[in-house]
């Protein structure tokens, strides 16, 4: 059974009230305060041979496990302010392990500035690490998917499809890229980013890439009821992926557009907002790019991704020297299970 399935059909009818849980549809809720202010809660598991292998650095494990939940927070373009780890552990899991993982915690919260609030343990058959993360914001001022409008233009932080090729490259134990392998182990989350877009009134939709670039995409036109037309000549791509992508020419290269963990952000804007994204992308020397626009749909209740104006399985089309196999694309996204 795949995610929204079983979220249409189980969880959906006893969630909370659309406007705390928003139907599921995006990572986090927001719960209502009697101040100002909204708590924005989201929560994410990470479970041995699923996400991470129990021989892998402990610290990587904790650094990823942590930011993959402050993206979720950063896509809301909320303040995070702490978190409440679970831990279920067997008998390989010992001392030196937790003193590197949380070494691994500690240098992230440090990083943005947060704590850790409590938790619990239990022992377990197979490890895993279960984050619930806790963000403020101003009432009613947070990014949501179905805010995108016809007509917004689609912008994306940073690079896409570096984790992808990085994941990669450590199934075959190929260290030859170790840019591309470490943005798969050490995610950015775009904190900083999210704050600003709500701050500065630049954005009111946005999701994290952690599916894959087309299916996050495509998460948002189911929300707001969209199509997105996406100009694959600029998805932007890292020094380090078109080096692999021209040295590894059998490598099918729509993977870029499916392969998912980047935590970059994409977001929407209205077309006369251009000059302050590109103000903004200077104060963070960060690189925004946009990358497409969501349309009217063509049909109700069928919302879609087009590539070039094109369905993904009329054309292969050059971009960034790249040539993007888009014949072959059989599924939009990665999907961590």
């Amino acid at each position: 059974m795949k995610e929204f399935e079983l979220i249409n059909k189980f969880l959906k009818p006893i969630c909370a009230s659309k406007k705390q849980s928003r139907d599921l549809l995006d990572d986090t809720a927001s719960i209502s305060q009697k101040n100002l202010q909204d708590l924005i809660v989201s929560k994410d598991i990470l479970v041995e041979d699923i996400h991470f292998k129990i021989n892998d650095r402990p610290y990587n494990i904790a650094y990823k496990a942590l930011q993959v939940n402050l993206s979720d927070i950063a896509s809301s373009g909320a303040k995070p302010i702490g978190y409440l780890l679970g831990i279920g552990k067997n008998s390989q899991v010992n001392k030196k392990f937790f003193k590197e993982f949380c070494r691994g915690l500690k240098d992230v919260q440090e990083q943005f500035n947060i704590k850790l609030f409590g938790g619990d343990t239990v022992n377990s058959p197979v490890n895993f690490f279960s984050i619930t993360i806790f963000g403020k914001a101003n009432k009613n001022q947070i990014l949501i998917r179905e805010n995108a409008l016809a007509n917004d233009l689609i912008f994306v932080s940073g690079t896409i499809g570096d984790a992808g090729l990085g994941r990669e490259l450590l199934k075959k134990n190929n260290k030859q890229y170790p840019d591309l392998i470490l943005r798969h182990l050490r995610p950015t989350a775009r904190v900083k980013l999210g704050i600003e877009l709500v701050k500065n009134k630049i954005a009111k939709s946005a999701i994290d890439i952690s599916d894959g670039l087309l299916a996050d995409i495509e998460k948002i036109c189911l929300s707001a009821k969209l199509d997105a037309e996406i100009y694959t000549q600029n998805i932007p791509l890292s020094n380090s992926a078109i080096n692999f992508l021209k040295n590894n020419q059998h490598y099918p290269t729509h993977n870029i557009l499916t392969s998912g963990d980047d935590y970059e952000l994409a977001f929407a804007i209205k077309p006369k907002d251009i000059k302050k994204v590109l103000d903004l992308s200077k104060k963070l020397s960060l690189n925004l790019t946009c990358i497409g626009q969501f349309r009217k749909p063509k049909k109700i209740d069928n919302y879609q991704v087009l590539l070039n104006n094109k369905t993904i399985y009329q054309e292969i089309f050059k971009g960034n020297n790249i040539y993007f196999d888009l014949l072959k694309i059989k599924k939009f996204g990665y999907e961590h299970n």
